[in-house]
């Protein structure tokens, strides 16, 4: 009986001995699966228009721990804004480490141009043409040789007309070309008893973006596109300011 117990002891090490290096195998085999992953990299334009990107290494699929160069080369009239989806930047070039499947969108801003246009405002008996628009290297206040001051705001219940620019009144506002948003507040009174209109007639191409005229910039009760519509109606006489809003 002991004989039988004692071979049946010896053959349970043995087993057990001859089982314990499959399971290093596996666990070898498992960490060399895991150092020899590969991740892919999808890079987007929004929109196609604004440019090409590169990318280094230029290869399909990339090795856990590779790191990547991802450059923006923009087209004429395009600046770059940002990157989004799986790395958030605003680098130009980005520089990261790929550790997973990765997707990013490059996002491009069209510039801002030059322009010029006229608004016409006109309470019926007197109108006013009012000139704003963007150039190079101008402020949001007084540029001599661009802009022009209002005369003084006559007596009540007398018509007038004016952009109104870092408390300077003109009739003539011009701002610096920028991709930023650009707001001229525009200020007006109508003769007694009568009521204002606004005239234009926007059909520049050289202006990007949009131009809308509204009555509050934050919280609007109306938004029209003035590159659509070529005239306004203030039939509320509380209503004594407008703003445009170049985006």
């Amino acid at each position: 009986m002991i004989r039988i117990f004692a071979f049946i002891l010896f053959l349970g090490v043995l087993l057990i001995g001859c089982s314990s290096p499959s399971g290093s195998d596996n666990e070898n085999s498992e960490s060399e699966s895991s150092d020899d992953e590969s991740y892919t990299l999808t890079v987007n334009a929004e929109p196609s228009s604004g440019g090409d990107i590169s990318i280094d290494p230029d290869i399909d699929e990339f090795e856990a721990g590779t790191e990547v160069e991802i450059t923006v080369n923009l087209n004429t009239g395009w600046t770059f804004k940002e990157w989004t989806g799986d790395q958030e930047s605003k680098d130009n070039p980005l520089v990261f480490t790929i550790e997973k499947d990765t997707e990013l969108t490059a996002h491009f801003t069209q510039k801002a141009k030059k322009f010029k246009s006229t608004l016409t405002v006109s309470d019926g008996s007197n109108n006013l043409d009012l000139t704003f628009g963007m150039e190079e290297s101008l402020t949001d206040g007084y540029d001599d040789g661009y802009d022009q001051k209002a005369p003084p705001i006559p007596p009540e219940g007398s018509f007038y007309a004016q952009f109104v620019s870092n408390q300077t009144a003109l009739i003539k506002d011009f701002r610096a070309i920028t991709v930023d948003e650009v707001q001229w507040r525009v200020e007006f009174a109508p003769e007694e008893g009568r009521e204002i209109s606004l005239n234009w007639d926007f059909n520049q191409k050289e202006h990007i973006g949009s131009l809308i005229l509204t009555d509050n910039p934050n919280n609007p009760s109306f938004q029209l596109d003035m590159k659509s519509e070529t005239k306004y109606e203030v039939t509320d006489s509380s209503i004594e300011t407008l703003f445009i809003i170049s985006n």
